[in-house]
């Protein structure tokens, strides 16, 4: 990969990428407030298409001793094309899925919910119609989610990526860059798919009209576009790029 990919990776917060964890969900009823919990991130990504605004995606991501909660809601408003979605990912401390809970309220209504069964993952599904049935994903509890529409899963997906290839030494953080493989579902496509990330170096890219050094990760999978990630050197997401469909996600 070249001294790019050598580069060290820089970082503010050991425990904020030591994370392992998070994903997204709107509080409900049916979800237990998350205990002694630090809000970690926080914020709006705003969703273009060919340089136009089409919607937002609102998220939160606590985490606890015991656990790690994410927050998030997407609203799409694309001239007569307007759609609502929440999820909900809660994860234990060591990065197995707890519950995971996505929502369509509109223009439809229907909802997907996955938890762990055995040694493996099970999704429930209910249509708009009101019918049920369930899906089973042959994978363990550490698998990650990656759900449609939700970016801010993609900054998950990072930070565990860069929890398993840096780690402490006498107090020095170091990385060993590398192209690695993750396991992850896709609730709303009701798959499981293979995805590889690798760290590209340090980019200047424009950001609401200026230029900020960031750090560039690709996320790729078989079949599928890639995916440019960037993050600020408090490792938070602050934009994505899917040139093969002219997307672009950009934080507030």
């Amino acid at each position: 990969m070249g001294q790019r990919t050598r580069a060290a990776i820089r970082w503010s917060s050991l425990s904020l990428l030591a994370l392992v964890l998070a994903a997204p969900s709107l509080v409900r009823a049916r979800s237990k407030p998350l205990p002694n919990a630090t809000v970690v991130d926080s914020g709006t990504f705003s969703i273009l298409i060919g340089g136009r605004k089409v919607g937002t995606e609102t998220f939160t991501i606590s985490q606890s001793p015991t656990a790690s909660v994410a927050s998030s809601e997407i609203k799409i408003e694309d001239g007569s094309n307007k759609a609502r979605q929440t999820s909900e990912l809660r994860l234990s401390s060591r990065g197995e899925l707890q519950h995971y809970e996505w929502h369509e309220l509109s223009p439809e209504k229907s909802e997907i919910i996955v938890e762990p069964q055995d040694e493996f993952l099970i999704e429930h599904i209910t249509s708009e119609n009101d019918k049920k049935f369930e899906h089973p994903f042959l994978v363990p509890p550490t698998t990650i989610v990656l759900d449609d529409f939700f970016f801010s899963h993609w900054e998950i997906l990072t930070w565990r990526y860069l929890a398993s290839i840096c780690k402490s030494v006498n107090g020095v953080n170091q990385c060993a860059p590398q192209k690695s493989q993750f396991g992850v579902i896709v609730p709303r496509q009701h798959a499981s798919i293979a995805v590889w990330i690798e760290y590209l170096g340090r980019d200047r890219v424009p950001i609401h009209g200026s230029e900020t050094e960031l750090s560039h990760y690709r996320v790729s999978s078989e079949g599928a576009a890639d995916w440019d990630l960037w993050f600020n050197n408090d490792q938070k997401l602050v934009r994505i790029l899917i040139p093969a469909t002219k997307t672009e996600v950009v934080r507030d």
